[in-house]
């Protein structure tokens, strides 16, 4: 029988992860690009991360609409869901 630890499986969950963020950050590039050539890849890498985390509090855990999240915070913002 095939056993799958905690680790093993966090592993896997980090990689998806970065995949992502990667492929995301192709698209910001693609669809918003004066604004990433104002950011590093670093800076553009945390700021994903900040977004996908801001839009899984808000329930968003579908690549579809955390994409649409993210794209709205090209124009918008960051924090675009709580500034008036």
């Amino acid at each position: 029988m095939l056993v799958i630890r905690e680790a093993q499986l966090k592993a896997f969950e980090d990689r998806a992860l970065d995949d992502y963020i990667k492929e995301l950050a192709q698209h910001c590039r693609e669809f918003a690009p004066a604004l990433c050539k104002t950011l590093s890849d670093k800076q553009l890498h945390r700021a994903l991360h900040q977004g996908i985390d801001r839009a899984e509090s808000h329930g968003f855990t579908l690549r579809g609409p955390t994409r649409f999240y993210i794209e709205m915070m090209s124009p918008f913002g960051i924090r675009f869901d709580t500034d008036p």
